[in-house]
């Protein structure tokens, strides 16, 4: 498959399996907060969006190792942004 993988889904929609079954074929993945972050995808993407940029400038990487994300899951934010 090419990547980057991103899975566009709803809330409990299998999300933490997809993310499972992708790390285990050893993709760097990422599940609701960027690896080893405490930002949320949704509000880098977000913040990305409103500024005008790249909607993964700057959230592509798992902080801790610097490697690229290539396979994004649980995306969205549900809280009063509701942004999916």
């Amino acid at each position: 498959l090419p990547l980057p993988i991103i899975s566009l889904s709803l809330p409990k929609s299998a999300t933490t399996t997809t993310r499972m079954y992708f790390s285990c074929g050893n993709l760097t993945t990422a599940h609701t907060n960027r690896p080893f972050a405490t930002t949320r995808i949704g509000d880098c993407m977000r913040d990305n969006f409103l500024n005008g940029t790249s909607p993964f400038h700057g959230c592509e990487t798992n902080v801790r190792t610097n490697e690229v994300v290539n396979v994004w899951t649980d995306i969205g934010i549900p809280d009063e942004y509701c942004f999916y």
